[in-house]
């Protein structure tokens, strides 16, 4: 997480003016499908798992009946372009309503590659310290 006045990535999740949503995959192979695309090399960065966390409070935006309710469908939510507003246009819009609705964040479809793996974006630092406090994150192998 960063200071949003430092850095602001503006992603599908993450918006200007608000804290640094934190990305994480449910899977080693989202989360390296995430990050290859944008960040270069696998293997030039340092990964971690977590086990036996426990999150509440997250709009669960790969249930099909909830995006049928808000009116949108997989392919709003997984948009690639070349044009961030219109890439991220349905969901920034989402993750502000979520943030002033109290959430702690979203479980979200992955937008890359295959689009076969699911993400999950915690919106506060003190809520993500909350939830690893005592936990120890485990080195991946590559």
């Amino acid at each position: 997480m960063t200071d949003q006045y430092v850095y602001s990535s503006s992603g599908r999740y993450d918006l200007d003016g608000e804290e640094n949503a934190m990305y994480l995959s449910k899977t080693v192979t989202g989360n390296e499908t995430e990050m290859v695309p944008h960040y270069g090399a696998w293997t030039d960065y340092s990964t971690y798992t977590f086990s036996n966390i426990q999150v509440d409070n997250l709009l669960d935006l790969t249930d099909p009946n909830l995006r049928n309710l808000i009116g949108v469908d997989f392919d709003m939510l997984t948009k690639v372009t070349t044009n961030k507003d219109e890439m991220y246009e349905f969901t920034n819009v989402i993750a502000s309503w979520a943030r002033k609705k109290g959430y702690n964040g979203i479980i979200a479809p992955g937008a890359q590659g295959a689009k076969d793996y699911e993400n999950v974006i915690l919106f506060e630092q003190s809520y993500i310290d909350k939830v690893l406090s005592g936990k120890i994150a485990q080195p991946i192998t590559k």
